[in-house]
């Protein structure tokens, strides 16, 4: 799993189908809450552009 830091957010990005299952999987067994969010890739890859340039 990939991890970034966007905008001092830390995001932990599964890198296939079978690693988000078990991610899922994982989260549902669990007791505790969880947060799944989406973010729009392009200003994603705008944010990882920007952080390999600095």
């Amino acid at each position: 799993m990939k991890k970034y830091l966007f905008e001092e957010i830390p995001l932990a990005v599964p890198s296939g189908r079978a690693e988000m299952k078990s991610v899922f999987s994982k989260m549902l067994d669990d007791s505790s809450q969880s947060v799944i969010s989406f973010i729009n890739p392009e200003i994603f890859l705008a944010q990882e552009k920007k952080s390999a340039s600095s």
